[in-house]
């Protein structure tokens, strides 16, 4: 079956060095890895275009060139760099991370489509142009705020949580500093396309309040259970 996961088939593992910034509240990510954006640029353009979503898809980014002028997917693929991820924290906030080659141009790009709160922070004026540019890994993100920090950007469904973020970048708050991941991360491969990520202990009560409770009774409970991992 073709879905949006099949698409990295087509890319070479890249070194995966975008987890250095997650928080260190991550409870659970999803990582994307492509060696060549353009590529996949175009092989999503043509997934989507034999999706549902199709004519969703084409009437937004047809708004967009209309009031704006700019054929906004081809200008993203010329700025994508190698890997973009999801995370969600312990806190169930909700982060995309996106890795940009020149940030500058990213936000002079994205100032023409958001509603503008400061020099680097604003919102988008269209809904599901991370799920557009990016695939279903952003679906979640329906009309996000945004921050481009160095050559990242960054999109979480509030300004709280935006602003967290950027206090955690700010103050160098990372998953890599915290007590025993780099034991786990040595036994890691280099290079991927796509990774799935769980801290047991972060996401502890993410399973107790989203798990049927008789699914979290014999996760946390049972042997091995949940005090094992």
């Amino acid at each position: 079956v073709e879905g949006y996961l099949t698409l990295f088939a087509h890319q070479q593992p890249v070194a995966n060095r975008l987890k250095e910034i997650f928080p260190s509240t991550t409870a659970y990510s999803s990582t994307f890895g492509v060696s060549d954006p353009a590529k996949f640029e175009s092989d999503l353009a043509d997934w989507e275009n034999k999706t549902d979503t199709n004519k969703e898809r084409k009437a937004i980014l047809n708004k967009v060139k209309k009031e704006t002028g700019i054929a906004l997917q081809n200008e993203f693929s010329g700025l994508l760099a190698n890997e973009f991820a999801v995370v969600t924290t312990r806190y169930h906030e909700k982060i995309g991370l996106v890795q940009i080659k020149d940030g500058t141009k990213l936000l002079a790009l994205l100032t023409n489509v958001s509603k503008m709160i400061s020099d680097k922070m604003g919102q988008f004026n269209y809904e599901k142009l991370p799920q557009i540019l990016l695939g279903d890994g952003f679906f979640i993100f329906k009309r996000p705020y945004f921050k481009v920090i160095d050559n990242y950007l960054v999109l979480t469904n509030t300004e709280s949580e935006l602003r967290s973020y950027n206090d955690t970048y700010a103050n160098r708050k990372f998953l890599i500093k915290t007590e025993g991941y780099n034991d786990f991360n040595n036994l890691e491969a280099e290079r991927c396309n796509v990774a799935f990520f769980i801290h047991f202990r972060n996401a502890a009560q993410l399973f107790k309040e989203d798990m049927k409770a008789a699914f979290y009774d014999d996760f946390n409970i049972s042997d091995p259970g949940l005090k094992n991992f």
